[in-house]
Order: C-alpha cells, then structure tokens, then sequence
C-alpha cells in the first residue's frame, strides 16, 4: 500500500453556499489531518463544515462544526487550525460554506493510501 501526504483541499476561498472542497478518489482512503481557515472580512463570519459519506448529502446528520450560537465563528483577521483526524473512503466529501462570500480561505492537508 502506498501512501500519499499531499493538499486534499489547495488554498481557496469559500462561498456563502454548501459546495464541495474534496472528494476522495475511487480506490484511495485519505486521512483528513489538518484543517485551516482564514477570515480576511471586517466582520465575524460563521463556517458550516460537514464530512459527508459517499452517495450522502450535507445536512445536520453530516455536520462536524456550524456556525449557530455556539458553533464556528471566525472574528476578523483569525486563522484557526483544526486537527480533523478523520478518515474518508472513495466518495466521502468534504463541504462547506461561510456566511459570507470569498472573505474565508480554506486549506486541508492529509494523506492518501491507495
């Protein structure tokens, strides 16, 4: 088995609706490691992410953090780095989205075993 560290997610800016970031290719399994976010805006701005099993959708049952009272709130000018740990096979994704658009640069590091 051979093993791949490389960027699951190459830095990018997210949108204010659900999208895609990563999706695990067909016969690998990837270990989601480490997680960076951005808030270059003036203003907080809140981050929905969800770990979304192949076939599956982004919903409350496939969310990790959101954005509510209590969730993931970037205030201005934070970077903040999240160890995910988790481990995706073929077709599980990665989403997310921002209360506001293009203002948070996302980035995720991790290995591929194929």
């Amino acid at each position: 088995m051979a093993f791949t560290p490389k960027i699951l997610i190459d830095t990018q800016q997210l949108t204010n609706s659900t999208a895609t970031y990563y999706t695990c290719p067909t016969a690998t399994t990837a270990q989601a490691n480490t997680l960076v976010l951005f808030n270059n805006h003036t203003s907080n701005v809140g981050i929905n992410l969800f770990l979304v099993p192949s076939g599956g959708s982004a919903g409350a049952d496939t969310q990790i953090y959101d954005e509510g009272t209590n969730g993931m709130v970037l205030v201005p000018n934070e970077t903040r780095k999240i160890n995910l740990d988790q481990i995706l096979t073929p077709g599980d994704t990665i989403q997310a989205d921002a209360s506001t658009t293009t203002v948070v640069t996302i980035r995720l590091s991790g290995v591929e075993f194929t």
